[in-house]
């Protein structure tokens, strides 16, 4: 449960399937989903996912941009995008590329000429 907990923490937006990839890849442990699901229910933590609810319903006159409300500077908003953009190209593994993460694959890809 403790890894399980640790891992939750590191990728909150992972669910029960990539959270027992996870648990292999990172541990070691081969887990089953449905045990994983079971683990996260009696925890009480579920994967966070954008869902339709909203904190508030605003003017439909005025354009919201819910991503710059998060941040208080734009230093602060270049440093968090810089952190998620470095872990989804190089960290998260992607589904469609053999469970790898976007830079490995295609790093090892042969180049493709250019036309002209």
């Amino acid at each position: 449960m403790k890894q399980l907990d640790e891992l939750h923490l590191r990728y909150p937006f992972y669910g029960a399937r990539r959270l027992r990839d996870a648990m292999l890849d990172e541990h070691g442990f081969i887990v089953n989903r449905k045990r994983v699901q079971r683990l996260m229910k009696l925890m009480g933590i579920r994967a966070v996912y954008p869902g339709s609810k909203k904190p508030s319903k605003p003017n439909k006159a005025h354009r919201i941009y819910a991503c710059l409300h998060a941040y208080e500077s734009l230093i602060e908003a270049r440093t968090g995008l810089d952190k998620y953009f470095r872990f989804y190209n190089v960290k998260r593994k992607h589904q469609t590329l053999n469970a790898k993460p976007d830079k490995s694959y295609y790093t090892h890809l042969p180049l493709l000429k250019q036309a002209g």
